[in-house]
C-alpha cells in the first residue's frame, strides 16, 4: 500500500473538470435558480477531490464515490432534458406522474426497446471513450499497455503517425 499523499497538481484541473462536466449536464434539464441549487448541492463531492489523501485505497474509493455523486446528477438531468424535449413536461407534472404510476416494467422495457435506436442517433453515447475514463480512474491496467502511446498518462509524448507510403508534404 502506498502512503504518499495524492499529487495536489492534478487536483485543481480535476476539480475543474469534473465542475464544469456536472455544471453541463446540470443544465441540459434544469433552468434559473435550480441550476444554481443543484451546483451547491454537488459542490461538496467536487471539491472532496482537492483533499488530499494519503492511501492509494482511499483515493479509489473517492473516485469512485465522486464518479457515482455525478452519475446520478448526470441520469437526472439527462431524463428531465429528455421529457422536457419529447413531451414538453417536467418530470413532477401530473402526465408524468401519472404515467409512471399507470406503468408496469414490461411497458417501459417496450418502449425503451421502441426508442432507443432514435435516441441513440440524436445523442450519441460514446462507450469506448466512457471505458476508457472509468479504467482510467480506476486505475485499471492490462498487459502491453504503453505508457507514452496513452493520453491520459503522464508519460504521454505525442508521436507522427507513420505512414506506409512515403507523402512528401510529411516529409518536411
Amino acid at each position: 500500500m502506498t502512503t504518499r499523499p495524492s499529487p495536489p497538481r492534478n487536483a485543481l484541473p480535476a476539480c475543474c473538470v469534473v465542475g464544469a462536466t456536472l455544471l453541463a449536464l446540470i443544465a441540459l434539464g434544469h433552468d434559473g435558480r435550480r441550476i444554481a441549487q443543484l451546483a451547491v448541492l454537488a459542490a461538496p463531492m467536487v471539491l472532496w477531490l482537492a483533499w488530499p489523501l494519503r492511501s492509494t485505497q482511499t483515493r479509489r474509493l473517492r473516485t469512485l464515490l465522486v464518479w457515482l455523486w455525478a452519475i446520478g446528477f448526470a441520469l437526472d438531468g439527462a431524463v428531465r432534458a429528455y421529457l422536457l424535449d419529447t413531451y414538453q413536461a417536467a418530470p413532477d407534472s401530473a402526465m408524468v406522474l401519472g404515467a409512471a404510476a399507470n406503468t408496469n416494467a414490461r411497458e417501459g422495457t417496450e418502449y425503451l426497446w421502441m426508442h432507443w435506436r432514435s435516441e441513440a442517433g440524436q445523442r450519441p453515447f460514446r462507450a469506448d471513450w466512457t471505458a476508457w475514463v472509468l479504467a482510467d480512474l480506476l486505475h485499471i491496467r492490462w498487459n502491453g499497455q504503453i505508457p507514452t502511446r496513452n493520453v491520459l498518462s503522464d508519460a504521454y509524448r505525442w508521436q507522427a503517425p507513420e505512414m506506409p507510403v512515403a507523402i512528401e508534404s510529411f516529409s518536411r
